[in-house]
């Protein structure tokens, strides 16, 4: 007769994979188990993970149990594979639960294998999360065009990736939806209300309800609610007074095909209009292209200085390339070379280069001069990215509509955002000092060659230029 053969028996608890090992000893009786028990996985009430493991040889019967007081009863048996590995699916419980897998004697051909149980192992429920955050001020606008929305966004921990959310404000009724959509890969839900009523901000929460899990719910949240600090409608017969133009400039440096002209700003009555044309004068001497243009750049420089805030503008850009809109700001007493702290930044809210190419590319940045000289040794952050659909909306893009596009600015950061949606953040380069606003639409010379005569005048307008600051 051969030996008794004593076997172990490996359980681990997993989300899709095996992990880490769990010993059987040799018997119920109570031999000391080889290894201890570990568990892993990351699963919410209601969903489902595996027990898996070995039991050293092929169609060896095997029966999963559940640990109910001091007693273990059968959940379900099955046999090894031709491996000798089971796995037993299980259904997460709000409250940890311990399972153990059995394998009663077992003979095949001329080996016997002796009864032997798994260590216990604890199947324990992850801990849902969700947080929700509102906007301080309205810079937000619905891809349907809806104004003055604040943005929202929404987190789950961890992520299910299209899972349903609603985000919910409070009425004298109970919890009403204003907002629905689906958890991406990052368990995150953007989204954008009207976050304030005549009686002040209203309450909201986000839930969310996983395939067989339970709802998550956030805690309630409210916008901080930021006051207006400065805005111009630009509403009259021209433009407000707070800005006014910063030419004649040009004809050197980045731009000697172009100069800012006064007159290339006006107004209809709802928004000021910045042009690119012509230059009546032809092309500069110092030009090697051939086209020279008068372009158009307004500021707040004589009126207006700022220190954080939410600065906001709602623009419809031009289409052509060969020139760039912008929305930015400088620092009050100008641009030198230093601690960006203490002498200020270029920060550029947005800037739009028109379509290049098919892509209509646009970006947010921030520059600064660590140099001894002004206008050298140039340090920089942030991006340039393609408007796509993801961004915009299927059929938007800058130049045939009006967005709104912000920077939320504090001691520490800045925060960059397209109609609510953040873009790019970065805590880089961050001004602790005065700096004024400015709108421009301009052609320098390394664009200068895109530039199609027969599309000028072209034109950028803004409807509305806002900041908001703490109260």
């Amino acid at each position: 007769m051969f030996n008794l053969r004593r076997t172990l028996l490996a359980a681990v608890v997993a989300v899709g994979v095996v992990s880490g090992p769990v010993a059987l000893s040799q018997a119920r009786a109570g031999a000391t188990p080889t290894l201890p028990a570990s568990v892993v996985g990351a699963a919410l009430p209601g969903e489902t993970v595996a027990i898996v493991g070995s039991a050293d040889v092929a169609q060896r019967p095997v029966e999963l149990q559940v640990r109910v007081g001091k007693k273990w009863l059968k959940v379900a048996t099955a046999n090894t594979d031709g491996t000798g590995r089971f796995t037993f699916p299980v259904t997460v419980a709000a409250d940890p639960t311990q399972y153990r897998v059995s394998a009663p004697d077992y003979t095949v051909t001329e080996h016997e294998y002796a009864p032997a149980d798994s260590d216990p192992v604890t199947v324990t429920a992850r801990a849902a999360a969700a947080v929700l955050s509102l906007g301080v001020a309205p810079i937000a606008q619905s891809q349907s065009g809806t104004k003055n929305l604040t943005p929202g966004t929404a987190t789950f921990t961890p992520a299910r990736p299209d899972a349903p959310v609603r985000v919910q404000r409070q009425t004298a009724d109970g919890w009403v939806d204003v907002a629905n959509g689906t958890q991406d890969k990052n368990g995150t839900f953007n989204f954008a209300v009207d976050a304030v009523g005549a009686n002040g901000p209203y309450t909201f929460r986000a839930v969310s309800t996983p395939a067989h899990s339970d709802q998550i719910a956030s805690a309630e949240a409210t916008s901080a609610n930021w006051k207006i600090a400065f805005g111009d409608d630009f509403d009259g017969d021209a433009a407000d007074n707070s800005f006014s133009s910063i030419g004649p400039d040009g004809h050197t440096g980045k731009r000697t095909c172009s100069v800012v002209g006064d007159n290339q700003t006006g107004a209809t009555g709802s928004a000021v209009t910045l042009q690119v044309g012509l230059d009546p004068a032809g092309v500069p001497a110092d030009c090697d292209l051939p086209t020279g243009t008068v372009d158009a750049a307004i500021s707040t420089r004589d009126t207006q200085t700022f220190t954080y805030g939410v600065f906001a503008a709602r623009i419809k850009y031009e289409d052509a390339p060969g020139q760039h809109g912008a929305f930015w700001l400088l620092p009050a007493d100008g641009s030198q070379p230093g601690d960006p702290a203490t002498v200020g930044t270029e920060i550029d809210v947005n800037e739009y280069f028109g379509d290049l190419s098919g892509i209509p590319t646009m970006g947010n940045n921030v520059y600064w001069n660590n140099g001894e000289t002004p206008g050298q040794d140039l340090v920089s952050d942030g991006q340039r990215f393609a408007t796509s659909t993801t961004a915009l909306g299927p059929g938007q893009t800058p130049s045939n509509g009006y967005h709104v596009y912000s920077v939320e600015w504090t001691p520490t950061e800045y925060i960059f955002r397209l109609d609510g949606v953040e873009t790019f953040r970065t805590s880089k380069g961050v001004s602790q000092q005065p700096q004024y606003l400015l709108l421009s639409l301009l052609s320098s010379d390394w664009e200068h060659v895109n530039l199609d005569p027969t599309t000028l005048p072209s034109t950028m307008k803004v409807d509305w230029v806002r900041v908001w600051q703490q109260h």
